[in-house]
């Protein structure tokens, strides 16, 4: 992954280029009303869990790292959303893109992210499942529906509660 900009704390949103295997840039993000794209991270144990296995419930696909300012500002409202909206189908998949997987573990424990939190082990420079979802900055995220479908984007905050306080409202999962 080709790294642009910085990584400086007080920006909205750390900056990322991805370049794909052969050095051009990649296009085609998914998009609301998409299917997701299913992608696989190992998690503190290194055991593999994919995006698949929360299918059926309300997901939050975050793309993070440890380094990254504004992500690290926005995990206690994922806590906090995390907390109050779990028990009605309300699941996160965190995927840290941190070469760095010692930072990384400590950052989960630290921001006391108790939900599924995976890292890629990278192959050279090239991560594939940030090159499958195009992120470009981070945070990045998606909220994906139980049918699998991408209901929003890059939401943080407010926002994100807004959207979750409408979708969970308007269906009933059995968890």
């Amino acid at each position: 992954m080709d790294y642009g900009g910085g990584n400086s704390v007080g920006n909205e949103a750390s900056q990322l280029i991805f370049l794909d295997e052969n050095g051009m840039l990649e296009s085609n993000e998914p998009e609301i009303g998409d299917r997701f794209r299913d992608i696989e991270g190992m998690d503190r144990t290194d055991k593999p869990i994919a995006l698949s296995s929360l299918e059926g419930k309300f997901i939050l696909l975050d793309f993070w790292a440890s380094w990254c300012g504004p992500c690290r500002k926005e995990n206690p409202n994922l806590v906090k959303l995390y907390n109050r909206y779990n028990s009605q189908g309300f699941e996160i998949f965190s995927y840290s893109i941190d070469q760095n997987s010692y930072a990384w573990k400590n950052a989960v424990l630290t921001d006391s992210l108790v939900w599924t939190n995976v890292i890629e082990k990278p192959t050279g420079n090239y991560y594939p499942s940030e090159a499958i979802y195009k992120v470009k900055f981070l945070p990045t995220s998606y909220l994906i529906g139980p049918e699998g479908i991408i209901l929003a984007k890059n939401l943080r905050g407010i926002e994100l509660e807004e959207k979750l306080r409408e979708v969970l409202e308007t269906t009933s999962l059995d968890n």
